[in-house]
């Protein structure tokens, strides 16, 4: 995997588990919970969406002057899996325009990588689990009696 492809990963990781934070707030709200954990919810959130922000606006830094068409630009930002960020051409005028930095470069943002895993990791992303509660429209506690439950989706609360 090439180095620019590695920031397309990071930057698919980002939206995915604020995602995920999202879908533990409902839940955590339909617990009633929510409220024990609101001000670490809220740090969290506010922390990623800062990190997402600075990280997609050093990316355009670096790139813009790479590609010439801004929405060519804007593309890669927003569809971080598509195969532009496979082009070995993109690759090549980074390491031209970073000579010094390049390989710095590319090592924050695969720490950055390893920290996003680590967070997907720690918050179940890629569980099979997790992934077909965040498909469930409908979440409703096993403790509530069957006349508010779904018929169609008996809840079995197991994110894990």
């Amino acid at each position: 995997m090439s180095g620019i492809e590695v920031a397309g990963l990071v930057l698919g990781a980002f939206p995915l588990t604020i995602a995920a934070l999202e879908h533990y707030r409902t839940t955590a709200e339909t617990l009633g919970v929510f409220w024990k954990i609101r001000r670490e919810y809220q740090k969290w959130i506010h922390g990623l969406n800062i990190c997402q922000l600075a990280f997609e606006q050093n990316l355009e830094q670096f790139l813009l002057p790479l590609i010439a068409d801004e929405d060519e630009l804007q593309r890669l930002i927003s569809d971080p899996g598509s195969s532009e960020w496979q082009n070995p051409d993109l690759e090549i005028r980074l390491r031209q325009r970073l000579p010094k930095s390049y390989d710095l470069y590319l090592e924050s943002i695969e720490h950055i990588k390893e920290v996003m895993n680590d967070l997907k990791s720690e918050l179940g992303i890629n569980k099979a689990s997790f992934q077909s509660n965040l498909q469930e429209d409908n979440v409703r506690p096993s403790f509530l009696p069957n006349s508010q439950r779904s018929r169609e989706s008996p809840l079995v609360i197991n994110y894990f």
